[in-house]
């Protein structure tokens, strides 16, 4: 029985994963459209800036754990 209840819950965060990646997906695209070439790199650069300063926080918090 805990076999399944893992089994169950390792397909349900997959599914969650899944979901929310296409969420996210419709929402970038939606917010792409009216926008200019430069916008967009613009865009595309604060997001890239954002994931480095997130993955360098981690790294930190991680790293002083």
């Amino acid at each position: 029985m805990k076999k399944i209840t893992a089994d169950m819950y390792k397909l349900l965060c997959v599914i969650m994963a899944l979901v929310f990646v296409k969420l996210l997906a419709d929402i970038l695209g939606r917010d792409f459209v009216p926008r200019t070439f430069g916008e967009s790199i613009l865009r595309v650069w604060g997001w890239c800036v954002g994931i480095t300063v997130g993955f360098g926080f981690y790294r930190l918090i991680k790293k002083t754990e």
